[in-house]
This record gives C-alpha cells, structure tokens and sequence, in this order.
C-alpha cells in the first residue's frame, strides 16, 4: 500500500504545472482530479468521423449527418460549448458542392439536444461510451438541403473561439487542420432529383387511326423508380389503355389527342431511365389540324397517386421539366391521328 501511494505523489507532482499539451494517452483517469486544480490543459480533438454511417451511405434532402469530434480523457469532463459561454460556438468547415459553393460551415450542436431530436443515445456507440457517465465529444450536425453533393465529405477546417476556454481548460483555437482529410467513413450527399430530358417513340412519321398502338418513352437523367403497376399484358390493363379512363395509382400522360395516356413500366428492363406510357388509338381521338402527336401543352405526368422517384435518394421527379411541344427533347417525329 505504501509502494502505491508513492506513484500516485509522483504522478500528481508531475502533471501540477501548466501548460500541458495532451496526448490521447494522457490524463486516462478523472481520479486524479483534486491533484492538479491549477493546471490547464491544452486540449483537441483526437479524432473525427460521421455517427452511425457506414461506407458509402446516402444521405439526401432532409437527412443530417452528425460529424463527431473526439477528444482524448482527461481529468475533468469535457463540457458542453453551450454550458461554457454563449459565445462559445466552435464550428467545422467542411469541401461539398453547394448551391452558395464548395465550402459550408457547421456548427455545433448539444448532445443532449440531437438525443431528444432524433431519438438515439451516443452512450450505446462503444466509440463515445465513458465509464463517467459524461461525454468527450462535440457533435456537428450537418442538415441536407437542396443543392448539397458529394461523393466524400472533405474537413478543411475547425475552429474553436477563444470563448471556450475555462480555467481548467484552454482548446487549441487556430485552425486545428493543416491538411484537409475525408471525414470516416466516406459517404455520399446527392440532393439531385431526375428531371425529364426526352419525350420520343420509335414509331414511323405517318397517320394512325384506332386500333393502332403507339409506345411513348419519357427518358429521365437518372435512374427512378416506380410505384407498383398492374400486370402490362393483362386484358384489364390493355382496355383501359382503349378508353380515357386511368386507374387510380397509374401516372399518365394526357395528349393533344384527347387521350389520357397510362404508365405502362420501364421500357427496358436495361435501363431505370426511360419509362413507356402505351397509347391504344380510341375512337374519337386525332391531332388538332396539321399538328403533330405531342403532350398536351402546359401538362406534364400526372402522377394519379402513383410514385415516380430518383432511386436512391427518393426523392419527388421534377415533373415540370417536361419538354414543351416541339422544343428541344421533344418529339421530332410528326404524327397525326385520326379516326
């Protein structure tokens, strides 16, 4: 016992000056606390990385990645920026392609405030878990809003105000990062939607009158997917594409043909970019004039309750993107129908 109380004097002795640059080795237990009341350490964080990801994860519009901070123990906990000062607002500058450009500044949020937000606990990530009950790191929410892409989210900077420092703790306050380093793991910000880019058939210029069956693809700028569709070769399917009557949960498009136009489902099974719309020529229906077969003009898909999302992100289609009648991406061939 004698032999251990020896130890514990030297090691107290030998942390009471200030000044003392911390290494994450340094200071593993709040037990020597009362030794060294006037000491001030100077302190950083060890290491960063996003919570609860995984590599290559998507996150998108409404989604928020916490960026963690983590410090090395110490002997006393490491407060909350808030309970310091209102001043104290350390924040993270991090490299994605934005709608205001290439660097964007995150700052700081309480713990205690992201649990109650979203809901999780960062005691259960053995990562941040301490046996004291408190926590050694900074959280840096990072909320997605339209406009943010990248495929790695890239720290360039962090910056800690001089209004954090206390009397038992000074944080480093220049910039902390010499070189810019990807943020562990590495994942994917994509606020990008599909947007329409062509309306076109691979029909013959010509007339068509009723009986004939003409197959419209609306291509997208990327891949989307689609709400559950009845069966293409069905007979119910093939008589409602006959009439004007669509059923509910079916996008369609209408036509300057009088004829409203369902969704019949991808038009390749190579390819989630282009979707085919089957038009059955119906009694009743022809171009207007000399005009060609087109979208009825200031109309796009209407969804019908159906769903038409970017695959990945899920993101709503831009419908509005739908190429007006005779403009670039629309269709070049001319078509007349009649009856």
């Amino acid at each position: 016992r004698p032999r251990m109380s020896w130890v514990v004097l030297v090691l107290c002795i030998l942390t009471m000056h200030s000044n003392v640059l911390l290494t994450a080795g340094d200071c593993v237990s709040n037990t020597g606390r009362e030794c060294r009341p006037n000491t001030t350490f100077f302190y950083y964080p060890e290491e960063f990385f996003i919570f609860e990801a995984y590599e290559g994860k998507l996150f998108t519009t409404g989604n928020v990645v916490v960026v963690i901070a983590r410090f090395p123990s110490i002997a006393c906990p490491l407060p909350e920026a808030e309970d310091i000062s209102s001043l104290c607002r350390p924040y993270l500058t991090v490299r994605l392609r934005n709608t205001d450009g290439t660097c964007f500044q995150i700052p700081i949020a309480s713990n205690s405030f992201l649990e109650t937000e979203f809901g999780f606990s960062f005691a259960e990530d053995p990562l941040l878990e301490t046996d004291s009950g408190s926590y050694r790191h900074w959280s840096f929410p990072l909320y997605v809003v339209p406009g943010m892409s990248t495929s790695r989210l890239t720290l360039i900077g962090m910056t800690i105000p001089p209004e954090c420092n206390t009397d038992f703790i000074s944080f480093e306050n220049s910039d902390l990062i010499v070189n810019s380093l990807v943020i562990p793991p590495s994942v994917m910000i994509d606020t990008q939607t599909a947007s329409i880019v062509s309306v076109h058939t691979g029909k013959s210029e010509g007339r068509y009158t009723v009986g004939a069956t003409i197959n419209i693809v609306v291509e997208f700028d990327k891949d989307v997917v689609l709400s559950g569709l009845p069966d293409r070769y069905s007979k119910t399917y093939l008589s409602e594409n006959g009439t004007s009557k669509v059923p509910y949960g079916i996008p369609y498009i209408e036509l300057n043909s009088n004829a409203l136009v369902p969704l019949r489902g991808y038009d390749s099974v190579k390819s989630k970019r282009k979707i085919s719309f089957l038009y059955q020529v119906s009694f009743g229906e022809e171009t207007p004039g000399d005009d060609q077969l087109d979208v009825l003009e200031g109309t796009t898909i209407d969804l019908n309750g159906g769903t038409i999302l970017a695959e990945g992100t899920g993101l709503e289609v831009n419908m509005s993107s739908m190429p007006l009648p005779g403009e670039e991406g629309g269709w070049f061939i001319c078509f007349q129908i009649c009856f």
